[in-house]
Parts: structure tokens; C-alpha cells; sequence
């Protein structure tokens, strides 16, 4: 019995551990330019989905009105929206986690040094923040899916 407990205690230790792995990874593939590591780390279809997403609410958002010029151009916003794809690749991606204060010139500044949190929202959901509370932040999730910890959104925190 003792040793089922200690399995299921190193499991625990081993599956929380994970998403700082992962995370740790995704700082080494940033820093070193290496795409097929990003590729592998970064899940750019769910990116994608969860920008358009952000976009749609964010419209949802400035456009509040119920009389039917709000409507209409909230439904023509939201076709395009939905038709057009946001520009969301590895090099974006990048760019996004780089952060607004990093000069492009520069190498790229360290994710893990700038993270002020990260932590499990549930178990298959983890969320780092870059940034101090007072500067404009930038939130990177994790989502656990197949086997694997995946960045599946990444958005600044006016987004």
C-alpha cells in the first residue's frame, strides 16, 4: 500500500511539473529561433480559433447597440471576422510572446525571467502572465491534450 501511495504522489509530481517543462522548452525554442520546436510546442489552429474568438468579443464589446445600423455592422464585422484568418504563425507568435517593450534588433528577452505567474486554472488548463501588474501583460495558456502540453492561446491583456 505504501508503494501505490508513492506512485500516486510521484504521478502527481510529475503531471504538475509538466507545463513548467514545457513552458521552460518553449523559452529555449523561442530564444534559439528553432521553428520545429515551436511547431511541436505551439497548437497554431487553436491560436487561430481563440483569436478569432477574442476578435468576435471583443466586436461584441464596442458594438453594444441594438438598433439596426449596430446590427448591421456588427454582422458584416463578424462575416469578415469570420472569413478572414488572423495572421497567426510561428513568427506572430514570436513576436507576441516577445512582448511590446522588446526591440526586434535585440535578443529575445528571456519568457521565463519576465513570467510573473503561472499556474494550473485546472488540470488540464495552465496560464503564465508576462508582465508586472502595472505593465501591459501578455497571457500565454497551456491546454493538456493528447498526451501533450500545447500553447493554444496567447493574447495581451487588452485583448
Amino acid at each position: 500500500m505504501r508503494y501505490l501511495f508513492a506512485l500516486v504522489v510521484l504521478a502527481a509530481l510529475i503531471f504538475g511539473g509538466w507545463p513548467y517543462y514545457t513552458y521552460y522548452r518553449l523559452d529555449g525554442a523561442l530564444a534559439a529561433r528553432d521553428d520545429l520546436a515551436m511547431a511541436q510546442l505551439i497548437d497554431l489552429d487553436a491560436v487561430r480559433q481563440n483569436a478569432k474568438a477574442a476578435s468576435e468579443r471583443r466586436l461584441q464589446q464596442q458594438l453594444p447597440g441594438q438598433d439596426p445600423v449596430s446590427a448591421l455592422v456588427r454582422d458584416g464585422a463578424r462575416l469578415v471576422t469570420r472569413t478572414v484568418t488572423p495572421d497567426v504563425t510561428l513568427d506572430g507568435v514570436r513576436e507576441m510572446l516577445r512582448g511590446p517593450a522588446a526591440k526586434a534588433d535585440q535578443p529575445y528577452p528571456s519568457l521565463v525571467s519576465r513570467t510573473s505567474f503561472a499556474f494550473f486554472e485546472s488540470p488540464t488548463r495552465f496560464v503564465a502572465r508576462l508582465g508586472e501588474l502595472s505593465d501591459p501583460m501578455t497571457f500565454v495558456v497551456m491546454k493538456f491534450k493528447d498526451w501533450r502540453w500545447r500553447v493554444t492561446e496567447v493574447h495581451a491583456s487588452g485583448s
